[in-house]
């Protein structure tokens, strides 16, 4: 077996671990359900002229292999750890290697 077979191999081991599952519906109406992907629920800053607040800039890594095409606003997306709230996505971008997208969300009003 040749390195980057297994690489990949210990990549989808440690992905089946370490996911979230979430609710992703498609622009096209498609659900979904517990669509894997890395959740970032880092805290962020937001300038308001007078102070700054807390926010909370959440980004996901979805495989391209669950999600071929590129994510557009119309996507709608539910966190495990945040019941109630939809979001979409913001900003969408592909990681270093090709093989996810990375998306910033933004909460759907």
């Amino acid at each position: 077996m040749d390195f980057d077979k297994l690489t990949d191999r210990m990549d989808a081991l440690h992905a089946k671990k370490m996911q979230d599952k979430i609710r992703y519906v498609t622009a096209a109406g498609i659900v979904m359900k517990d669509l894997g992907c890395f959740v970032d629920y880092e805290d962020g800053s937001l300038d308001i002229g007078a102070g700054q607040l807390v926010d909370q800039d959440i980004s996901i890594e979805i495989p391209k292999s669950s999600v071929p095409a590129e994510p557009s606003g119309a996507v709608r997306i539910q966190l495990p750890r945040i019941s109630g709230r939809t979001f979409k996505p913001g900003e969408v971008k592909t990681d270093q290697n090709g093989t996810h997208w990375v998306i910033t969300l933004r909460e759907v009003h």
